[in-house]
């Protein structure tokens, strides 16, 4: 109490000495630091830049998935489109037999209807399942599973019946007999 002196000020009083209460308070910007204008202006290029990122990655990423789809379309009717090359677009079924509509638009026919039953008209007609195989050859008859462990078949053209499993095997013709390689004598 006994020394009172006042204030020491600037000009603005934005920076002060306070004698009194030895409060102090620096107002200025020293050469090349950047001020509170200057920061403001910053973080606005600063948010601005990074909404431009975000929107950038954003339809980046859409752009990626709209690929991603296009891939799978296109993957998708190549499929289809080879499939398509195998498939007929009609099988029709009549009193004379049986006539395929093939891809290209032109008919087949299958399978004629005769009094002596109904005839493939073609050179080969298979039966398959998921395991095996049963054909009708225009040489003959054969059966054969997918893993070829199993095989039968009757040749007109080779004068042959043979048959095979994973443990044995026969073949029959016009020169003899044979089972798992080994000649039958026969009489």
């Amino acid at each position: 109490d006994l020394l009172r002196v006042g204030r020491i000020q600037d000009k603005t009083g934005g920076s002060y000495w306070d004698l009194d209460t030895g409060d102090m308070q620096l107002d200025f910007t020293p050469d090349g630091m950047a001020t509170d204008s200057d920061i403001n202006l910053l973080s606005t290029r600063i948010t601005a830049a990074q909404s431009t990122a975000n929107n950038a990655s954003s339809a980046a990423s859409s752009a990626q998935r709209t690929a991603n789809s296009a891939q799978t379309t296109a993957n998708t009717a190549n499929s289809k489109a080879t499939s398509a090359k195998t498939k007929t677009d009609k099988i029709t079924f009549t009193s004379s037999g049986i006539t395929v509509k093939g891809t290209d638009g032109r008919n087949y026919k299958a399978m004629t209807l005769s009094p002596d039953g109904l005839i493939n008209d073609g050179s080969i007609t298979d039966l398959k399942t998921a395991q095996a195989t049963l054909g009708l050859k225009d040489w003959g008859l054969v059966f054969q599973d997918n893993a070829e462990t199993v095989r039968f078949w009757v040749s007109n053209n080779r004068d042959e019946i043979y048959g095979q499993t994973t443990s044995c095997s026969f073949l029959i013709n016009s020169g003899g007999m044979w089972v798992n390689g080994k000649k039958v004598q026969t009489e």
